[in-house]
């Protein structure tokens, strides 16, 4: 493993390592959270996208983040749990990315701190681990950015849709980056909807 990778590792283990201890001393779980966790076990026992059986009420903000969470129940995985690892996976993601995108704007030799403060950031910590999908939204959107910048249009554009995807808020960050993609280049104006499209289309109707 080469020394940019143990980097990588560190950050990762470092962002995961944190949220895992906080929520093991605290155990904190939102209570949002278990609007979202419902919704999951009723999807994967069938009843559908619904609070409550046979009353189809949108109630919960991240669509994307229940239906991962529903994936895991119908196998049995609790949605807390679930809930957990996909945030602690996703908080590692970002301390990595941070660390790529800190490169990739020329930081050198403080390049690690962008991932650092990330990882001990006070309000990160409690929010990333609390059952919400908080952790997950910011992989999204940190990797959007990070792939806008590296000139990776069609990368950028699919975590900009999938933000979207976990929290409505993420629409601004796609609007952004595809006007400025369009008025930069609009004769491919039609290839660079196709993602956003194909995502949130068919789940809008």
């Amino acid at each position: 493993m080469s020394s940019e990778q143990w980097r990588y590792a560190v950050f990762f283990l470092g962002a995961a390592l944190a949220r895992l201890g906080f929520h093991a001393l605290t155990g904190f779980t939102a209570d949002d959270a278990f609007i979202t966790f419902r919704y999951a076990d009723n999807i994967a026992n069938g009843l559908g996208f619904v609070y409550n059986a046979g009353e189809r009420v949108l109630g919960t903000s991240t669509p994307l983040f229940t239906l991962m969470l529903s994936i895991f129940s119908s196998i049995g995985v609790k949605p807390q749990h679930a809930a957990l690892c996909i945030s602690l996976l996703a908080s590692g993601c970002t301390a990595v990315v941070l660390y790529r995108y800190a490169q990739a704007w020329r930081f050198a030799e403080l390049a690690w701190l962008p991932s650092l403060t990330y990882i001990l950031w006070p309000r990160s910590i409690p929010s990333d681990s609390c059952g919400m999908e908080t952790a997950l939204f910011t992989a999204f959107c940190i990797s959007a950015l990070y792939f806008n910048q590296r000139k990776h249009t069609h990368y950028s554009l699919a975590c900009a849709t999938l933000a979207t995807a976990t929290r409505i808020e993420g629409g601004i960050l796609l609007a952004i980056l595809l006007a400025s993609e369009i008025i930069r280049r609009p004769r491919q104006a039609f290839s660079l909807l196709v993602i956003p499209s194909a995502v949130l289309v068919p789940w809008a109707l």
